[in-house]
């Protein structure tokens, strides 16, 4: 079997930005290059502010308005799921391409499903249709629901401190507002610390500097002990300056 699904980049394609997410050969957001030496990187797509080079990024927290919505009964084989409304938000055309749908209830036996295209959803209606990359494996009930959510790698910002939702990688260059370029998610990468994390221990999202690395749990005496490790810390210098760290983000 084939497929597209890996990109074996070279060391200068990690720093080039785009203004188009289809341009081959990445295939869309989320899109998986690895360098020769091991480095992760996912194609991504930036939100309305700019990226900045070597701080970390996390997905734009999901919306509350599209979970457990309105469903059409669907059987296996389906290839387009109709009936599909929203809370009080209204995804555009396509909106949701390379995210995912799936049910929260035990009787549906779909897996999260990668979205392939969708309509409009318009808040309050139950008009909408989303196009899965396969077809569906299993029924959707008359009484089921379905929720829903764009690619992680859609709208990405710098994480707050301590970041909000899922880490998404680091920008080694500077992305446009509104562009697209390549987060790293895994490997040797330059990354803003806060405080002095310990070498050779895990760090995490600090709690003051939005995008930077502190010890996890936070050196600062805050705790962010729970939240998702960044990676482990191979040398740095002293506070706010730039460090290395092996990411683990994936």
């Amino acid at each position: 079997m084939s497929f597209p699904n890996v990109i074996h980049g070279t060391e200068g394609e990690a720093h080039n930005t785009y203004t188009t997410v289809r341009l081959a050969p990445v295939n869309g957001n989320g899109q998986f290059m690895v360098t020769e030496d091991g480095r992760v990187y996912r194609f991504a797509e930036n939100a309305a502010v700019a990226l900045v080079g070597s701080k970390c990024t996390q997905m734009e927290v999901p919306s509350t308005d599209t979970l457990e919505e309105a469903v059409g009964t669907m059987v296996a084989g389906d290839s387009v799921v109709t009936g599909v409304g929203s809370t009080s938000s209204s995804p555009a055309i396509d909106e949701l391409v390379d995210g995912f749908f799936w049910s929260i209830t035990a009787a549906d036996l779909n897996p999260a499903l990668r979205i392939k295209s969708n309509t409009l959803i318009t808040a309050g209606s139950e008009t909408g249709t989303i196009t899965p990359y396969n077809a569906l494996p299993a029924l959707i009930a008359e009484t089921s629901t379905i929720s829903y959510i764009k690619n992680m790698w859609k709208d990405v910002i710098i994480t707050l401190a301590p970041n909000t939702a899922p880490l998404t990688g680091v920008a080694n260059v500077a992305v446009a507002a509104s562009s697209f370029g390549w987060l790293q998610t895994r490997g040797v990468c330059r990354i803003l610390v806060e405080d002095v994390p310990v070498i050779g221990e895990y760090c995490a999202i600090g709690v003051d500097d939005g995008g930077a690395v502190d010890s996890a749990p936070d050196s600062g005496g805050t705790a962010n002990v729970d939240t998702q490790h960044v990676g482990v810390v191979i040398n740095i210098g002293s506070d706010t300056t730039y460090g290395l760290i092996f990411l683990i983000i994936e």
